[in-house]
């Protein structure tokens, strides 16, 4: 068992000004935050074991596990106005009690990155009796892309025009952590780590891209003057191929790659769902296009041609506040379809959905089902009756080429936060969180569809 949490502790700041913490008077204390991962033998339920535990400097960015290998990734901020930001300058990491700095043979320095800002990674192979290793970038990495060929960490810069660009730093995996490679940039920025691709060759990039424009010492944007790009580079990071222009206007809401498809949805008043081909990295082309009403945060493929969208339902003039989930037909990739659809609310409320920034959230339950949530306000039901605001599950299921929904499991008020969910046999799970009332776990029947019980985990302290 793996746990990955947050420390909090305080810092005497050395200067009057105390840059990206919350001292800003000297003499005063400021948090600061580093990440820490604490692994069990559970093989005994009744008595885990502390197998070995590691901190490393910096706030939490993200994680992977790739087969026994564990990989954290921390953003460490150099405080470079503080008197003693030369003791602080180079990241330390502890294991089992000993701290150590990151060797500087593991830090990469990017020249003509203007960044304080280092990136951690740390490598645990968790089926051998070894310690972690970690190694450092100096760039303020973000956006991570990682499979078994390859990481990837992404860095937003700007340039003299404020037009936003994105670089990205290749990594190759050793047998005990990751070495840094080469790094290449793009114009614009990603929207999500979907937005990301690599075949072990080529990696694949969409963006969008804010273009400025220049009069004299004045620089203005207009969201007329926004493009959409897919970029295909090599792996010294050089692009070898790319299709610009995609929409002008509008902006990337949600990318799927699927084998050498890629799936770009763009929205402003409409859905365009552009299907490119990338068979050739050389020359992508785009197949087809798809316009339809609203758009979809989050594509999820569900079987082979077959494309499950989750978003924001609308009208050829824009969105209505409803959401929808629907599926794609693209096994034709010059005429894509929008096969089925279904409405949240009829088209008669207002709801979202968590999978739009969390994609764990969508569960599969089985090869034709699966279950998304959402949080409805309010919608009035085909008998005209006001229906009850909440959050919800709705389980879907998939026939040969159309949607329909199983059930809903109501969990709670529509002031929950929905954490995710999960399933044991017949037993679906979800776990939702309330500022007031703590944390709950409720059951369903996947039978039945009815609630079973509900446990609450840990309550919030009202003082």
């Amino acid at each position: 068992l793996v746990i990955i949490g947050t420390l909090q502790k305080e810092e005497e700041a050395k200067s009057s000004y105390a840059y990206g913490t919350y001292a800003m008077v000297d003499g005063t204390y400021y948090m600061a935050s580093d990440i820490f991962v604490k692994v069990y033998d559970v093989s005994n339920r009744k008595e885990p074991k502390l197998v070995t535990e590691y901190s490393q400097q910096g706030t939490y960015e993200n994680s992977r596990m790739i087969g026994t290998k564990l990989y954290t990734i921390s953003e460490y901020h150099v405080n470079v106005y503080s008197d003693d930001y030369r003791d602080k300058c180079i990241p330390e990491v502890t294991v089992n009690d000993v701290c150590e700095p990151v060797p500087a043979g593991c830090i990469s320095i990017i020249e003509e990155s203007p960044s304080t800002t280092y990136a951690v990674i740390t490598t645990l192979d968790l089926s051998k009796d070894t310690e972690p290793e970690s190694s450092a970038i100096l760039g303020e990495c973000r956006d991570l892309y990682a499979s078994s060929k390859g990481l990837f960490l992404c860095e937003n810069v700007y340039t003299k025009n404020a037009e936003e660009t994105t670089k990205i730093y290749r990594f190759e995996y050793t047998d005990t952590g990751v070495e840094y490679k080469c790094a290449g940039v793009v114009d614009g920025y990603l929207n999500n780590q979907f937005s990301m691709s690599y075949d072990g060759k080529y990696f694949r990039v969409a963006t969008t891209a804010n273009k400025t424009k220049v009069d004299g010492d004045m620089v203005s944007m207009s969201v007329d003057d926004r493009v959409n790009n897919l970029y295909i580079l090599n792996n010294t990071m050089q692009i070898v191929g790319k299709v610009e222009d995609l929409e002008k206007g509008e902006l990337i809401e949600s990318v799927r790659f699927v084998g050498n498809m890629a799936y770009v949805v763009t929205f402003r008043q409409t859905d365009p769902l552009f299907v490119i081909d990338l068979t050739n990295p050389e020359k992508p082309t785009v197949k087809g296009e798809l316009k339809i009403p609203g758009f979809s945060e989050y594509l999820h493929p569900v079987a082979d041609g077959l494309l499950v969208g989750v978003g924001q339902d609308g009208t050829m003039t824009g969105v209505n506040g409803d959401c929808k989930v629907s599926l794609f037909d693209v096994s034709d990739p010059y005429e894509p379809k929008e096969s089925s659809v279904l409405n949240v609310t009829g088209g008669k409320g207002y709801c979202h959905s968590p999978v739009s920034y969390n994609h764990k959230v969508y569960i599969t339950l089985s090869e034709n089902e699966f279950a998304v949530p959402f949080t409805v306000d309010w919608y009035i039901n085909s008998n005209n009756e006001l229906s009850q605001s909440g959050c919800y599950y709705i389980r879907y299921r998939l026939t040969t080429d159309e949607l329909c929904e199983v059930a809903r499991y109501r969990m709670g008020s529509n002031n929950l936060q929905i954490m995710g969910a999960t399933y044991v046999e017949d037993t679906f799970y979800t776990v939702t969180n309330s500022y007031e009332d703590g944390t709950f776990v409720t059951a369903f029947d996947l039978v039945t569809n009815e609630e079973i019980d509900v446990l609450r985990t840990s309550e919030w302290s009202k003082d």
